[in-house]
């Protein structure tokens, strides 16, 4: 167990739900900043735990985890379109007062499932590309698996490799900057183009491949360059933030990017800190049932229109209230 990771899993969590509840002027922008570095640390904390089982199994070992991970990760997907379907269901019925034409329409047509398969487009909760995303990766690794293409396996935890992809998506994100592609009837976001598991979840867990194989290597850089690159590239972050304004909110500053890797080396470096803190127990505990049903918590906190500094406390505090039940019943 790395409870550095916890750690950090933990705070990413609270500033992602800080993220959705669109705080504005200044501390809205330091909170989009911020929060960017959670999902694409998700995604890194499960390679680096992921790789630990590619190394050390036989090949049917590694088929029979990866089985168990994939089964695992589609019943928890499942789980999460089933809690969105009837919280979103009664809200939209009973409170907004539309019908079931209106509700069905607006989240299960067509062109919504397709872009779902392509690009983990999840209309009840947009959130949620990030487990049908993990959900691809752990599918691809299987079927490599399966078919003995261990070298591929090998690549996709390759440095150059990830960046690599990680960059044509950011090259993607800006040359998508200034207009929309429309594909099955439906208008891509910007983000939707590379926020998915080709230009995302496959670097990012590649990357937290990488550092598991690496730990020696990464032991040996200084923590004052640290701390200089995460000063440095939230620095970037802020500056890329104004350059967009609010017309535009980017899923990956590049400027996180150095963060994200500055704070990973941290957590391979000092595995054992942060071990008894409150936000360790979070991140190892309930993480993933906070980053699922917050949005939920939003939506109908929102019904009772608090100010923005007392809503921002009040959905922090349920949140985390709800999803220890949560977390039991349904085993999210």
């Amino acid at each position: 167990m790395n409870y550095f990771i916890s750690f950090l899993k933990g705070v990413s969590c609270a500033f992602i739900v800080l993220l959705h509840c669109d705080l504005s002027g200044i501390l809205g922008d330091v909170i989009d900043v911020i929060s960017r570095f959670g999902v694409p640390f998700f995604f890194m904390a499960s390679g680096f735990y992921l790789e630990k089982l590619l190394i050390v199994d036989s090949e049917d070992e590694i088929s029979e985890k990866m089985n168990r991970k994939i089964k695992k990760n589609l019943l928890l997907f499942v789980k999460s379109i089933l809690i969105y379907t009837v919280c979103y269901a009664l809200y939209y019925l009973i409170y907004e007062r539309q019908d079931w034409s209106y509700f069905f329409g607006m989240f299960f047509n067509k062109s919504v499932l397709i872009l779902g398969i392509i690009a983990n487009k999840v209309s009840l909760g947009e959130h949620l590309w990030f487990i049908s995303a993990l959900l691809y990766y752990y599918m691809i690794i299987f079927s490599l698996n399966k078919m003995k293409k261990y070298g591929i396996i090998i690549r996709m935890r390759g440095f150059i490799h990830c960046v690599s992809i990680l960059l044509i998506g950011i090259v993607l994100r800006f040359i998508c900057w200034n207009f929309q592609i429309t594909i099955f009837g439906y208008e891509l976001w910007r983000a939707e183009l590379y926020r998915n598991w080709l230009f995302t979840a496959i670097p990012f867990i590649g990357l937290g491949r990488w550092f598991y194989q690496n730990e020696r290597f990464i032991g040996k850089i200084s923590d004052k360059k640290l701390i200089l690159i995460i000063l440095i590239g939230l620095g970037i972050s802020l500056i890329e933030r104004m350059l967009v304004g609010n017309s535009i909110k980017l899923e990956i500053y590049i400027g996180i990017v150095l963060v994200l890797l500055s704070f990973f080396t941290l957590c391979v470096k000092y595995p054992y800190k942060w071990k008894e803190n409150y936000f360790s127990k979070i991140g190892q505990n309930y993480s993933t049932t906070i980053y699922i049903i917050h949005p939920i918590i939003i939506l109908y906190m929102d019904i009772l229109g608090f100010p923005d500094i007392v809503r921002m406390i009040t959905i922090l505090a349920t949140t985390l209230a709800v999803a220890i039940p949560v977390r039991k019943i349904m085993r999210i």
